[in-house]
């Protein structure tokens, strides 16, 4: 989940900083291959709407609803059945 107007990136390109190779399978893990390249080679950040449309992220919400809109989740998740949770 991520707030309305926030970016991501993968920086280590523009830092000369070689990647992690579990941070890499991660995040390979959720987002396709083409998206990946694009992050990693380019470094540039891209707006977390976009990434929500790609699948990366589940959802966009205003900055001032975040939290609640966290917690409520959090809330909704706990209230299932423990054996549903594993």
């Amino acid at each position: 989940m991520a707030a309305d107007g926030v970016t991501f990136a993968a920086t280590p390109a523009k830092l000369s900083v070689p990647y992690n190779v579990g941070g890499l399978l991660t995040f390979l893990n959720a987002a396709n291959l083409r998206l990946a390249k694009e992050m990693l080679f380019s470094a540039d950040p891209l707006p977390a709407a976009r990434l929500c449309s790609l699948g990366v992220i589940n959802h966009v919400v205003p900055k001032a609803e975040l939290e609640t809109t966290i917690n409520g989740m959090a809330r909704r998740i706990a209230a299932n059945a423990p054996c549903r949770l594993r």
